[in-house]
């Protein structure tokens, strides 16, 4: 399920290393339903306060990615941006990581909750701008601009050809 704020602010970021922040967390949260589940995606307006341990207070977009996996303990949850941690037999845990690198690069800020037996919800905060989003565009009709076309997909990995099939589609 895919939510948007009515409103949503512009963030000050580049597209592309977002979607790839958004890609990592889709699929980890893809792998970590093995039997399928439900998964939600948000984007929100938010405001930090001035006594935030890690964020200038202010206007932000936030994402979260929410999924019903099994969840994790607190132990491991804590680790996960401060060193390469994975639970997948062929992961190298670098993705997450990569995460964390991208939005501190945007001046933002990811974090992680997670409960077992629940599921795990990643937020990433990204700066607002007072810009309207690009994408908030009107085609005039109030519908999708369609298209056709054929897309080409190679990849090793299961799961991620799965997740951009759906994603395209």
């Amino acid at each position: 399920d895919i939510h948007t704020e009515p409103g949503l602010s512009a963030a000050r970021a580049d597209a592309s290393r977002i979607g790839q922040v958004l890609q990592n967390l889709i699929i980890n949260g893809i792998q970590a339903m093995k039997g399928g589940g439900r998964m939600e995606i948000i984007a929100r307006n938010a405001v930090i306060p001035p006594n935030d341990a890690k964020l200038a207070p202010g206007r932000y977009v936030e994402g979260i990615v929410r999924d019903r996996g099994p969840g994790m303990p607190l132990e491991l949850a804590s680790r996960l941006f401060g060193e390469s941690v994975t639970t997948k037999a062929n992961g190298n845990g670098v993705g997450l990581l990569s995460c964390k690198r991208i939005i501190d690069e945007h001046g933002g800020d990811i974090r992680v909750s997670s409960l077992v037996g629940t599921g795990t919800e990643f937020s990433f905060f990204l700066p607002a701008t007072h810009l309207a989003p690009a994408n908030a565009k009107s085609t005039g009709t109030g519908s999708l601009i369609q298209g056709a076309g054929v897309v080409l997909l190679v990849d090793d990995e299961k799961e991620l050809l799965v997740a951009t099939v759906a994603v395209l589609k």
